[in-house]
């Protein structure tokens, strides 16, 4: 304050019969509301840059969790399991032989709600019809896909970077 009051004392900036104090508080003043009001850019390219840093956070947790997910969709089903399912979106030929290994991974794909059987007698009906033979067969006359299966396929397509196989269905 002092230096305020020598300053606009010498150069003589203070007019005839005001008090120089109270000039010099005036420019003191004005000196702070123009500092001020070019802090509220600052403070809003800080408040910008905690924002943008909240939601980097934020983006990689989502990053994180969409790795998990993408674990846990492939950790669902192995790769024969989802080859039956394809084959029943008719992305692949569904023609298949019977073995005691596809008819475990067709009775997972069921017990998970992504396929039903077609025939009354359920996955029986493989068993039955071709235990004992060797011939193949078409997998869809005893099994379809459900809704579900059909939104496991659209999501395993997503997360899998094979986009577009499902596009013609």
């Amino acid at each position: 304050m002092l230096v305020a009051y020598v300053v606009t004392d010498v150069l003589g900036m203070v007019p005839n019969g005001l008090d120089p104090i109270v000039v010099a508080t005036l420019a003191l003043l004005a000196v702070a509301s123009v500092a001020a009001s070019r802090a509220g850019p600052l403070q809003e390219v800080a408040a910008g840059a905690f924002r943008i840093r909240f939601f980097e956070k934020k983006i990689e947790k989502l990053e994180d969790d969409v790795g998990t997910l993408e674990f846990v969709v492939r950790g669902l089903v192995t790769r024969h399991m989802l080859s039956h399912l394809r084959k029943l979106a008719d992305t692949e030929s569904d023609w298949v032989r019977f073995r005691w290994s596809m008819y475990s991974e067709l009775e997972h794909l069921q017990d998970v709600g992504y396929v039903v059987p077609n025939d009354e007698r359920g996955l029986q009906a493989l068993i039955s019809d071709h235990e004992h033979s060797d011939e193949e067969f078409h997998l869809k006359r005893y099994l379809q896909l459900t809704s579900t299966g059909w939104e496991y396929l659209r999501a395993w397509e997503k997360v899998s970077g094979e986009a577009g196989k499902l596009a013609h269905i």
